[in-house]
């Protein structure tokens, strides 16, 4: 599957999309995490952005612990630095290319949110993380992207585990948030020899959404699209070890369907995306 490339998208995408999440202690029902935005939307937007202790790298931290305080306005990369600056820690991923961040709150049950980024110019960005030791290719985005926030709750469903015995294995995913790309364009381009190298595994996609959600105690980010020919792909990346998952572990190939079919069904456009093989 195309994990490589999706997993690469998240690390950067997260900070682009300005990843959210929720602590694993509480799973308010979507109702309640509605009513939670609408009470404390005016109550912290004067605190200062707080880390969040479960992300390694200090930029994608900030952004998530952005989301954990519910905190909704405009927010400049000149803020970001200036806090980045404040913690001495140097983060991967290249802030100073988002020129302001917008988290809007939407009344209703769904969605929770939507969200706007504006890029100081759009293009390709390399991707700052590896995959095997090397550096897989580049996101390209638009200057401008506009996300949708759905606030799916706790989901449970079963794999088969496989092997000698087979029987079935229950995936337990908590406080899932999910977004779908409603304006403009993201799209992971796998370099040529790594394509080649790797086949099926990686392969050039553009990105229908994002998704984060605890898995076994572990804050899980996942980005997913559909290749040139309609393929569906998905990729995971552990954000407290700050490492794409590849091979891409079992139980995420299959949460990576289940979620990209969600999102097919909130956001209908999502499933024409197609990536776009520069030449």
């Amino acid at each position: 599957m195309g994990l490589k490339r999706l997993l690469s998208g998240i690390g950067l995408s997260l900070v682009l999309l300005g990843g959210l999440v929720l602590q694993p202690e509480a799973n308010p029902t979507a109702a309640q995490h509605q009513a939670n935005l609408s009470e404390n939307q005016h109550l912290n937007q004067n605190r200062p952005l707080r880390f969040s202790p479960q992300v390694k790298d200090p930029a994608l931290s900030l952004i998530v612990g952005l989301v954990q305080q519910n905190r909704f306005g405009t927010f400049t990369s000149d803020e970001f630095a200036r806090r980045l600056q404040q913690s001495g820690r140097a983060s991967k991923v290249p802030v100073e290319l988002l020129a302001s961040f917008t988290r809007t709150p939407l009344q209703g049950r769904r969605p929770v949110a939507s969200m706007s980024l504006t890029m100081s110019e759009g293009g390709d960005i390399p991707i700052p993380y590896d995959i095997l030791g090397y550096h897989p290719g580049t996101l390209r985005t638009s200057k401008d992207l506009e996300l949708v926030e759905y606030y799916l709750g706790d989901i449970k469903f079963t794999i088969p585990k496989g092997g000698r015995y087979g029987g079935k294995e229950v995936v337990d995913l908590r406080n899932i948030r999910l977004w779908g790309v409603k304006r403009g364009n993201a799209e992971m381009d796998v370099d040529g020899w790594l394509d080649a190298l790797m086949g099926s595994k990686l392969d050039d996609t553009a990105i229908s959404g994002f998704a984060l959600f605890h898995h076994n105690g572990q804050l899980i980010a996942m980005a997913m699209g559909y290749s040139k020919s309609g393929k569906g792909h998905s990729g995971a990346f552990d954000l407290r070890r700050d490492k794409i998952l590849f091979p891409h572990p079992k139980v995420y190939k299959a949460t990576g369907a289940m979620l990209r079919g969600k999102l097919e069904r909130l956001m209908p456009a999502t499933k024409m995306r197609r990536a776009h093989k520069q030449t």
